[in-house]
């Protein structure tokens, strides 16, 4: 059995360049070709498209690729069309739910942030998208204020029990000695936890399908899995900003951030 702390964002969330708005107020964010970082909340949130991953960067191919394959010039071609249309297929939240496996490998080997859940994003708006659409992300420390160590190695990741991407700019792009770029064509994953991540993805798929809603106005949750709890994650910023409104996933199950790394020891 494993708990994932997660939040549910149910006012709109609108990106913008260099800046998102989460209930009408403005905060800055680094911006990344797959995800965005806000370093004041910690929330590293995917670009999104109709719920898929999105990426953003000038050699990504159209999404057209989806529908013609072969109609589609490929301006990078260290990735083939098959890798991309593999990730412009997946969906937001199952990425979101490799990086918070990936991510908690990481820093179980002090190689990678404290990662503290999942993000859950309902009404997320981006000039590259046309409707309103969901998303996820994790939320996860910011790396600017960690003491400077000596760059994470291959060997080190290969420990964890995490698998690099294609082209190892998770090493290239490192923060302060730590890995932080998880997101690519071929992105950073956790060896060896396939099952977990799929009772996961199932699990909060279903959750959020059935009960996202009721859940606020119930205050009780639906039948989960026996493998999977979920939790309340508490963070310091929704209670110290009355004018964010953000709507906290009530506790499930008497579980504590304790247990998800105990997990992995």
């Amino acid at each position: 059995m494993f708990n994932i702390p997660f939040i549910v964002i149910n006012e709109p969330v609108m990106l913008t360049k260099g800046s998102v708005k989460i209930n009408d107020r403005k905060y800055s964010c680094n911006m990344g070709a797959w995800a965005f970082y806000v370093p004041e909340l910690g929330l590293k949130i995917l670009h999104s498209v109709e719920g898929n991953v999105h990426c953003t960067h000038e050699t990504a191919p159209s999404r057209l690729i989806l529908q013609s394959p072969d109609g589609v010039e490929l301006k990078n071609k260290v990735y083939t069309a098959a890798e991309w249309i593999h990730a412009f297929s997946k969906s937001t939240l199952r990425r979101a739910i490799e990086n918070y496996f990936a991510a908690l490998n990481l820093h179980k080997n002090g190689i990678g942030p404290e990662v503290k859940g999942i993000c859950l994003v309902k009404r997320f708006n981006a000039p590259y998208c046309k409707d309103e659409t969901f998303t996820a992300g994790i939320v996860i420390d910011n790396l600017n204020g960690y003491v400077k160590k000596n760059n994470t190695e291959i060997r080190e990741l290969e420990q964890a029990n995490v698998l690099p991407d294609k082209s190892l700019s998770c090493l290239r792009q490192q923060i302060n000695g730590y890995v932080s770029d998880l997101n690519s064509v071929v992105g950073v994953m956790p060896v060896g936890l396939d099952h977990e991540i799929e009772v996961a993805y199932n699990a909060i798929n279903r959750f959020a399908e059935e009960a996202i809603d009721s859940i606020f106005d119930n205050g009780a949750g639906p039948a989960i899995d026996q493998e999977i709890i979920f939790s309340k994650l508490d963070l310091p910023w929704i209670s110290n900003r009355q004018s964010t409104k953000v709507t906290l996933v009530n506790k499930i199950a008497n579980s504590t951030l304790s247990k998800i790394n105990a997990l992995f020891k």
